[in-house]
């Protein structure tokens, strides 16, 4: 799972984040914070009894 950023409302996305590079992973939400920080959460083999996984990140 790779997040991208683009700082031209979506022409292009030039900066990306592998957050999680295994596969069985989904869900993907993210909020940003009042602070600028961005907070993204996904879960590992949820069918497994897997793991919810949150990543905090700053541009």
């Amino acid at each position: 799972m790779t997040a991208f950023l683009s700082d031209d409302d979506g022409i292009s996305w030039p900066y990306h984040l592998l957050l999680d590079g295994r596969e069985n992973v989904s869900y993907p939400d993210g909020t940003e914070a009042q602070d600028g920080r961005l907070y993204l959460i996904h879960d590992f083999a949820r069918s497994n009894g897997g793991y919810i996984l949150l990543s905090r990140i700053t541009e």
